[in-house]
């Protein structure tokens, strides 16, 4: 059962490309409103969090939707106190928070209730709003309604008499125990819920009563904490019971109660252990894959990573793989990379490979390791930062990316790959070349991407050949106009052939 919303795929794919972009400027004006205090740059970062939430809202995703309004709403709020160094650091967890949430839908993996709870009441906790429990972000799919043998046929004033009957020994087991009454006393409760299962004909009334049985049960063999939720939910199952009462079974056809028996559920699958009802109904509505992590496959039996310790990952340095792109755009001015700025990508550098080399991701710990050696070596004057250099380094980052985006399976190729950039950046510490950017070095979607980044640079210098050839239409005279323009084919063609375009590069000889 895949746990995407009801989008295609490359619908959501590219939704998320789009939201994980904004995510970026995002941290970006947050990063400044924590430097500097500017009022602008956070209401910057409220204006570019209600378009993520628009976004998510185009393709359904209600419960990541309502996390992104949380941290809008406390990114507007003016009555805070709390120092912009602290509120910085809240909204940025939040928003790595987006990012996890949407790789984890992108894969179609489900998203556990607790993911994001205790950021989300941290801030409801600013804004002093109560806590929330965490059903309000449980989304199981209830698509599929169980195949249960129909209940007794009774009439329908047969029908709303039993309820009716039924419903008294409801309350005055409910009644007992809000007054402090044993768990025990919660029985009677439970067996009218097996009674109207058992009169029940309709697919959503047995559903509805077939959970709630499994729900009385955990709730009866628990150690009998009378918790808030429980008072919640065993009113809702009686106010249900007085619409079957009044309007019989087709009540529910009109309202299905489809938050009651979430909340239901939500109860069951955090519970262990189960009743034997409570495990076949974890079982069907695969509840087990919102409270326990599912074990990926993929890759050798002694790897000790898979797609979602690449997620984990990048959940841990959300913030610095974004600068470090931001920073790396430098490199295509042609003016290299000065000091001050391979001061502040180095430590970003190495916190990518620590944290890869904790989670045991070697492949990426080794080649966030020899990026960074690569760097220190520009840093120290011993590296030119060639176009070359840059062209490789982005094409390393973009391969870093698409690994912890949790949407790529860490198997056997995908770790030649990486070694492979790793040993390239290794062999030119040790005084060898680098040479074009290999179209088997790349995936087509890294391809994809690194075509695009370039493609910014050399639109820049072909706009500015096309200034110099009408400057030079127009003065013919001014011969030196043509040296630049002849240095100016040279750096496209330069990048076109160290990306192995060599066909498009013969274009411009």
């Amino acid at each position: 059962m895949s746990f995407r919303p009801d989008v295609d795929l490359a619908t959501l794919e590219w939704v998320a490309e789009e939201v994980r972009s904004t995510m970026k400027d995002a941290l970006r004006e947050l990063q400044g409103y924590k430097i500097t205090g500017d009022n602008v740059a956070l209401h910057n970062t409220a204006n570019f969090l209600h378009q993520i939430g628009g976004t998510l809202q185009m393709v359904q995703l209600d419960a990541v939707g309502r996390f992104v309004q949380e941290l809008e709403q406390v990114a507007t709020e003016k009555e805070l106190e709390i120092d912009q160094a602290k509120l910085s650091d809240v909204l940025s967890e939040g928003i790595k928070e987006i990012g996890l949430a949407l790789d984890r839908v992108t894969i179609g993996r489900p998203e556990p209730p607790a993911y994001r709870l205790a950021v989300i009441n941290n801030l409801r906790e600013l804004r002093g709003e109560p806590e929330f429990y965490g059903s309000e972000f449980f989304l199981p799919v209830l698509d599929a309604l169980p195949e249960l043998p129909a209940g007794e046929a009774l009439s329908e004033e047969d029908y709303i008499a039993a309820i009716k009957n039924q419903r008294l020994t409801f309350q005055k087991s409910l009644l007992a125990w809000l007054k402090g009454g044993d768990i025990q006393v919660l029985t009677p409760a439970l067996s009218v819920a097996e009674f109207v299962l058992s009169i029940s004909r309709f697919s959503y009334a047995t559903r509805m009563w077939w959970v709630a049985c499994a729900y009385l049960e955990i709730l009866i063999a628990s150690e009998g904490v009378v918790e808030h939720q429980h008072r919640i939910i065993l009113r809702r199952l009686d106010d249900l019971l007085r619409e079957l009462g009044q309007h019989g079974e087709s009540a529910m056809l009109r309202d299905p109660e489809i938050d009651l028996l979430k909340s239901m559920l939500f109860e069951i699958g955090r519970v262990e252990p189960k009743t034997s009802l409570a495990n076949k109904v974890s079982s069907f509505y695969l509840l087990e894959q919102f409270f326990n992590e599912p074990v990926d496959s993929a890759g050798s039996e002694d790897q000790l990573y898979d797609r979602e310790t690449l997620i984990e990952l990048e959940k841990s340095v959300v913030v610095e793989v974004a600068s470090i792109q931001q920073l790396m755009t430098r490199y295509f001015d042609g003016d290299g990379i000065e000091g001050e700025l391979l001061d502040s990508l180095l430590p970003m550098i190495q916190k990518l490979s620590d944290s890869a080399k904790a989670l045991k991701v070697k492949p990426l710990s080794e080649l966030s390791k020899s990026v960074g050696m690569v760097l220190a070596r520009v840093r120290e004057g011993k590296l030119d930062s060639s176009e070359t250099l840059a062209l490789h380094l982005a094409a390393a980052l973009l391969f870093l990316e698409q690994a912890l985006s949790g949407r790529v399976v860490p198997d056997e190729e995908w770790e030649k790959r990486a070694a492979a950039k790793t040993s390239q950046f290794k062999g030119l510490v040790d005084g060898r070349e680098l040479g074009h950017v290999g179209k088997d070095e790349v995936s087509a979607l890294e391809r994809v991407q690194l075509l695009d980044v370039v493609s910014q640079a050399v639109d820049q210098t072909l706009s500015e050949l096309e200034r110099d050839l009408e400057s030079f239409s127009k003065d013919p005279v001014s011969l030196n106009i043509l040296s630049d323009i002849a240095s100016k084919f040279d750096h496209v063609r330069g990048v076109l052939q160290i990306l192995g375009e060599q066909r498009a590069s013969l274009l411009l000889t």
